[in-house]
């Protein structure tokens, strides 16, 4: 079973260029909680289990990328918008 992104955390300015800092899912008591982009990776890969964006009734699975600096996150891509990481609500953690 899958790990529900449900909103990010992006560096405040200009994001454009800047990855996402944390990844917003329920915790194990269900409260949604931010967690850090290495260790929520980390812990996906530890658990054997993927995170997911639900938006509008469509899901898309995330899949771990690298790009020799960082990794993490991206969609997988499909025909809906609504169900992107970077369509989901923006916190601060």
């Amino acid at each position: 079973m899958g790990v529900q992104v449900k909103a990010i955390t992006k560096p405040v300015g200009d994001e454009r260029y800047e990855a996402i800092s944390h990844y917003w899912a329920n915790n194990d008591k269900g409260v949604l909680t931010p967690f850090e982009r290495d260790w929520f990776i980390g812990w996906l890969g530890s658990n054997n289990t993927y995170a997911y964006v639900s938006e509008d009734g469509d899901s898309a699975r995330c899949d771990v990328k690298d790009n020799g600096q960082i990794r993490f996150l991206q969609t997988r891509a499909d025909a809906s918008q609504a169900n992107n990481l970077l369509s989901l609500p923006r916190k601060q953690a």
